[in-house]
């Protein structure tokens, strides 16, 4: 059996890698839905062309989402199963981890656009 320590480190790579990858289909819904339905018309001018494609930006991005939550609970089960991790303290851990990626994706987009200026 492994230390308890490695096998929470093996949790917190894999969610992580799993949120880093949940930043597209998510990234997709923010966006239309910042510059169609959410865009405020005092200050931001709604994207023209964004207005036929946004329902479609959504629906694929959520069936994307969907996809990236079954992949996360499927993982995270098998994880579970081979860790021998137990208790809500597993999936608290393993959410938080998962969405971290996609938080800071959020707080700084331009991090994201450009690696080589971190």
């Amino acid at each position: 059996m492994e230390p308890e320590r490695r096998r929470w480190r093996r949790v917190v790579l894999i969610n992580a890698i799993l949120g880093y990858l949940a930043i597209l289909p998510l990234g997709i819904v923010v966006l239309t839905l910042r510059g169609t339905v959410f865009a405020d018309p005092g200050r931001v001018r709604p994207d023209a062309g964004a207005d036929s494609s946004a329902g479609g930006n959504v629906t694929v991005g959520l069936v994307m989402a969907c996809a990236v939550i079954a992949a996360f609970t499927l993982v995270n089960r098998y994880v579970r199963y081979s860790s021998g991790l137990r208790g809500p303290r597993f999936w608290l851990v393993s959410a938080a981890v998962a969405v971290l990626p996609f938080t800071a994706a959020l707080l700084w987009p331009g991090r994201w656009a450009d690696p080589l200026t971190w």
